[in-house]
């Protein structure tokens, strides 16, 4: 369980609180309130970047539903997504796909 030692070690609510943000945003987005809910993403995404970058394959998963989540809220909402946030974790993410693929 490196995954929750690593979480542990800047505080368990960490992972919690990613979860939380993440439930939070799709109730809004059923409720139609789009600009909460990407608010809501947004903020999960930027909460567990810091883990995915550094363990990658221990939280890529996660990452790639959360990403998902937030650019579908950006689209609906006919935004530009962060780039300074989903360029990082893109990149990583493509890193990683393709060393499967190897």
């Amino acid at each position: 369980m490196e995954t929750f030692a690593i979480l542990a070690g800047h505080g368990l609510p960490a992972n919690e609180l990613v979860t939380s943000l993440k439930n939070l945003g799709d109730r809004l987005a059923e409720l139609d309130r789009p600009k909460d809910a990407l608010m809501a993403y947004e903020e999960a995404v930027r909460t567990l970047a810091p883990f995915f970058l550094r363990l990658p394959a221990a939280f890529a998963s996660r990452m790639e539903y959360m990403a998902r989540d937030y650019l579908e809220a950006c689209q609906t909402l006919s935004q530009e997504p962060d780039g300074d946030l989903l360029g990082p974790v893109v990149e990583v993410l493509q890193g990683l796909a393709e060393a499967e693929g190897e």
